[in-house]
């Protein structure tokens, strides 16, 4: 989760900051570390293990939206098996 401090910063209600990337989805998708995800499939989360669960077990179109480490929004689209 996102501190409110850095979410208020960005203008953001919550998000879910990348870190410790292992091997797994997110790696594969190519996401940098310090991404903070604002929403999945437009669905937004404040438990990191829920976003988690949800993104090992989805199959077809993913949409990931959040912001980069520089403040920028980013946006990554992906389609799974």
């Amino acid at each position: 989760m996102v501190p409110k401090v850095e979410a208020d910063r960005l203008g953001i209600r919550t998000g879910i900051k990348i870190t410790n990337i292992r091997n797994g989805r997110i790696r594969n998708m190519g996401i940098p570390e310090e991404f903070i995800i604002t929403s999945f499939n437009r669905k937004e989360y404040t438990q990191a293990e829920d976003l988690i669960k949800d993104l090992e077990s989805a199959r077809g179109q993913i949409i990931i939206e959040g912001i980069n480490a520089n403040g920028s929004r980013g946006f990554y689209s992906f389609y799974t098996y």
